[in-house]
């Protein structure tokens, strides 16, 4: 069973993640306040708010956070300050960053991604896709600096894609990716590409494009584990968020021996199911567009979040920027 399911748009049609007390949005990024059951995504104004940031941002961590599709939300990392704030979007969801701080933003909204340098606010480049396609999630190798983006299906088949932008740049190579519904992506440390998704018969399909490779091959998973949450690289372990049983929320951290996924240990995340993660060792983030909030733990011990970020609505993507 699913723990979430996302529609071709982002939403949440479930559970998801997280919290930094007290920190508020900016009014400017808050929408009006919404009944549970009444929530609908908003869609931004492509270039209707202006983008700001601190002239301090540039010289440490950065926590970047994509708010009501709108807006990417720039915040001190580990503080949880906030020290600035990108504008402009209709439909910002997916982040991913590379070793040199550059952080890139899906807008499916106007098929567009977009890269940023760390502490920057204004686009150092614009990857232009298309709105013709749905895709929501990147992922950065830093091995080759190739920018990943999983395609959605345009039929009802398993027929979706792999966008393989090389050094983030030009027009993508397409390689086909056999899901209906793309879900998550991460690089591990070797350029080894990590992917998740569902199939039409709406099983959980959990893939690995090797380094250099033009196919993905799937990988077996211990078989309490789901896979249908978001993916992640702590450095050393493969991060995979389960989702299916409330009593075991949290990350396994997995390495992969042939085509067999085998578990090394677990973080349980209590207070929530996540949509989104990233992990600097030994602190992990998680975003859930569902809770309007993004989540801190200690990381890989796990429990209780020790710090909170609230009322960031339609949290989607979480990324984690050096300086």
């Amino acid at each position: 069973m699913r723990g979430f399911v996302r529609s071709s748009f982002g939403v949440y049609f479930s559970l998801a993640v997280a919290s930094l007390t007290g920190c508020a949005l900016r009014p400017a990024s808050t929408p009006p306040s919404l009944a549970q059951g009444d929530i609908q995504p908003p869609v931004g104004t492509p270039g209707a708010s202006k983008s700001w940031m601190s002239p301090m941002a540039k010289s440490s961590y950065l926590l970047y956070a994509s708010v009501s599709y709108a807006y990417v939300d720039v915040y001190s990392y580990p503080q949880a300050k906030q020290v600035g704030q990108l504008g402009g979007f209709a439909q910002a969801q997916g982040l991913c960053g590379n070793d040199n701080g550059d952080v890139w933003v899906t807008d499916p909204g106007t098929g567009d991604i977009t890269g940023y340098t760390h502490g920057g606010s204004k686009p150092i480049r614009v990857l232009d896709y298309g709105t013709k396609f749905t895709f929501q999630e990147c992922a950065i190798d830093s091995t080759t600096g190739n920018l990943a983006v999983p395609i959605y299906a345009q039929s009802n088949g398993n027929n979706s894609k792999i966008a393989i932008y090389r050094r983030a740049k030009g027009k993508p190579i397409l390689l086909p990716y056999p899901v209906f519904e793309p879900l998550y992506c991460t690089y591990d440390d070797k350029g080894n590409l990590f992917l998740n998704g569902f199939d039409t018969a709406s099983e959980v399909v959990f893939d690995e494009l090797e380094k250099g490779a033009h196919t993905v091959r799937q990988i077996a998973l211990p078989r309490e584990i789901s896979a249908d949450g978001p993916l992640g690289w702590d450095g050393e372990y493969l991060a995979v968020f389960n989702s299916t049983s409330e009593e075991k929320f949290g990350i396994y951290r997995m390495t992969i021996v042939g085509n067999k996924a085998k578990e090394a240990g677990y973080t349980p995340l209590d207070g929530g199911n996540v949509s989104a993660l990233a992990i600097k060792t030994p602190i992990i983030v998680g975003s859930d567009p569902n809770s309007t909030s993004i989540d801190f733990w200690r990381y890989p011990k796990g429990g209780e979040p020790f710090k909170s970020l609230t009322n960031l609505f339609y949290s989607e993507g979480v990324a984690i920027s050096p300086p």
